[in-house]
């Protein structure tokens, strides 16, 4: 199902539970643009992060808070595309009081409420790794 005025499906409200298998289809509206090897496994290299299959397919962990995007902590399950590229092409990109981190150098990444920044640090991404968070359950 395609909600309010997109293209194309995109999962991006509801977070996946533990054991819920990473499927393309529900992500459809990004492979109008991107491709699917970093995501499916086929060209995991593809962009300048190889752990997108992982973070999409082998995650286990346990919910702490829910499956709403909005909910901190939310989800030990595999990830969706949104709890890293939250809001990135829309109008709201960048807006402070859309997230619950301060990045530096995120270029296309904008965590979503449910990632939460480990106490009194500022989570970052340096274009090839990230740190000073919590999400699925672990803190990086």
């Amino acid at each position: 199902q395609v909600a309010g005025i997109l293209l194309a499906p995109y999962r991006n409200r509801v977070l996946k539970p533990v054991g819920e298998a990473y499927n393309a289809a529900e992500f459809k509206l990004c492979f109008m643009c991107h491709a699917t090897g970093p995501f499916d496994g086929t060209n995991p290299n593809a962009t300048n992060w190889g752990k997108h299959y992982g973070h999409t397919n082998t995650r286990t962990g346990t919910n702490t808070g829910g499956q709403d995007i909005d909910n901190p902590l939310a989800n030990g399950g595999n990830a969706i595309c949104a709890e890293c590229h939250y809001r990135i092409h829309s109008t709201t990109f960048g807006v402070a009081s859309q997230t619950n981190t301060s990045i530096s150098g995120r270029g296309m990444v904008n965590f979503s409420p449910n990632v939460l920044p480990a106490t009194g640090l500022k989570a970052t991404w340096n274009g090839s790794g990230c740190s000073n968070f919590t999400c699925h359950g672990k803190r990086h």
